[in-house]
């Protein structure tokens, strides 16, 4: 009897420390010289722009901003300087995707909202209409285990018609 005991708890034990999320964190090893610009566009109405430049000597492979978990994040400032706080508005277990970073080229990425992949969730930021906001894009080419690179800081009022457009793309 325990023997069975004995084997049961290993096997239990052999199951929880081998079972992986569907899409786990990235697992990108980058260049030892990587060096990356992140340029954010926002504007108040319409299509968003984040620019990728790999300023790096190599070609590599890095972690999709948009399709991976814990890549990219925003950091939001109200008109006080108070930090603002998203919302979580989906548990979230995407696949990982990579693009290729070309040396000294740049990819661009088209968006709507300031929505983001945590490691478990999507957040968006619910902002209000004729407020002023401060942004900062943080992107982690391989991850949350490797280093993130920012945007400056941009500047932006919404009008006053209807909060932040809703969908990433």
């Amino acid at each position: 009897m325990k023997y069975i005991l004995l084997l049961t708890g290993l096997l239990l034990l052999t199951l929880a420390t081998s079972a992986n999320a569907v899409g786990g964190h990235p697992t990108i090893d980058l260049p030892d010289d990587v060096d990356i610009h992140v340029e954010l566009h926002l504007k108040p109405t319409g299509t968003h722009t984040l620019i990728i430049t790999n300023q790096s000597g190599s070609m590599f492979k890095a972690a999709d901003p948009f399709q991976s978990r814990g890549v990219l994040s925003f950091a939001v400032a109200d008109h006080y300087g108070n930090v603002v706080k998203p919302t979580g508005i989906a548990k979230a277990d995407p696949a990982n995707r990579t693009i290729n970073l070309p040396v000294q080229k740049s990819s661009v990425f088209k968006f709507q909202s300031l929505r983001y992949l945590t490691g478990t969730a999507l957040f968006e930021y619910q902002l209000t209409p004729g407020e002023t906001y401060r942004v900062i894009a943080i992107y982690r080419p391989a991850g949350l285990k490797g280093p993130g690179f920012s945007s400056k800081e941009v500047m932006i009022t919404f009008p006053n018609k209807k909060p932040l457009l809703d969908s990433a793309k």
